[in-house]
């Protein structure tokens, strides 16, 4: 005697599969367009995993510069460090114009390992959903660009993250655009 399976068992076996080979093609296919390679880095800061680009604007690169002044000290000064990767969080993040496609979030390296698959998800949904691809310089659209970020205050903090609190420090800044037209 056969036994019949249930229509809701058939729906279920069939969503997973269907998830399982939607899972498959992103992580096979999904990311075609070019991202940020190895190629492309030409600069780091040893010890610390920070990277300067090809691509990055004069503002990035002189505050990075900064940030390897800070870090390179006999001393580093946490404060002066956490004003400076503030800074370039905002200038990498917020500067569409050098980005070769939606795929390539700005400032993923400055977040918590913990959270940046979220973040990065989150940024793709939102500010970079219609950046154009430009791997072959043809984009006609106009994307922001950061012309200067200030720090209006650093202030010695906690945080708690998992359940554990920690010392922090609190960087209120603002920032100014060459261009803030957006689509």
């Amino acid at each position: 005697m056969k036994r019949k399976l249930k229509p809701k068992v058939i729906i279920i076996l069939i969503s997973l599969l269907l998830i399982a080979g939607i899972v498959f093609a992103v992580y096979k296919f999904g990311s075609k367009e070019s991202k940020t390679t190895n190629n492309d880095i030409i600069g780091t800061i040893e010890g610390f995993g920070y990277t300067k680009n090809i691509r990055a604007t004069e503002v990035f690169r002189n505050e990075f510069e900064n940030l390897r002044k800070i870090l390179t000290a006999k001393e580093i000064d946490y404060e002066a460090y956490a004003g400076s990767l503030s800074k370039l969080f905002i200038i990498d993040f917020y500067t569409l114009s050098n980005k070769l496609n939606r795929y390539d979030v700005g400032s993923l390296e400055y977040i918590d390992p913990r959270i940046v698959e979220n973040f990065n998800l989150k940024a793709l949904d939102t500010i970079y959903r219609f950046v154009e691809n430009n791997t072959d310089n043809s984009r006609t659209l106009e994307l922001p660009e950061v012309r200067s970020v200030q720090v209006n205050e650093i202030v010695e903090t906690t945080f708690t993250i998992d359940g554990e609190e920690l010392e922090a420090i609190r960087v209120t800044l603002s920032w100014e655009f060459v261009r803030l037209r957006i689509w």
